[in-house]
């Protein structure tokens, strides 16, 4: 029940500032304005994703505060490889920014070269990003785990 309030809670408050911020437009305090609107929206959103979080754990009948702490466990663990994927998969994004520069340049519009020479660096696009997510696999389900057997060693919700 408090689930559905918070979601009528988010689309009021969206329409509100969709509203308001139209109607403020024309002011020259809009900056303000939006940043305040983006402000109570995210204090929104925030008191929703608690609300949801209790009561998912009471519905699995499992302690909060424990299960607030495998979520923070949690998170902490996957922020390193979360990193990792990042930089690699910007690397493969940049490295195949470059292979499609080096296409256009080489062949001319149109081409079969150039389709061919585009495809291949796509491909190599792919599993490049591909490798990134088998390399930090190990970690995400390592996290996944220990996620788990913390949320079943949590004592039962009262």
């Amino acid at each position: 029940m408090k689930f559905r309030s918070c979601l009528s809670c988010l689309c009021i408050l969206s329409f509100l500032l969709l509203s308001n911020a139209l109607a403020v437009a024309a002011a020259s305090s809009v900056s303000s304005c939006v940043q305040e609107a983006n402000a109570e929206y995210q204090t929104c959103v925030s008191t929703c994703k608690d609300t949801l979080q209790v009561g998912l754990d009471a519905c699995r009948n499992v302690n909060h505060d424990c299960a607030d702490a495998c979520r923070t466990a949690y998170e902490t663990c996957v922020a390193d490889p979360t990193s990792q994927l990042t930089t690699c998969t910007t690397a493969c994004d940049t490295t195949l920014g470059t292979a499609e520069k080096t296409c256009h340049s080489t062949y001319k519009n149109g081409t079969s070269e150039l389709k061919s020479c585009l495809d291949t660096a796509e491909q190599a696009g792919i599993m490049c990003r591909a490798t990134c997510r088998a390399n930090v696999e190990p970690e995400f389900s390592q996290c996944k785990l220990d996620f788990q057997v913390c949320i079943k060693a949590c004592p039962a919700a009262q």
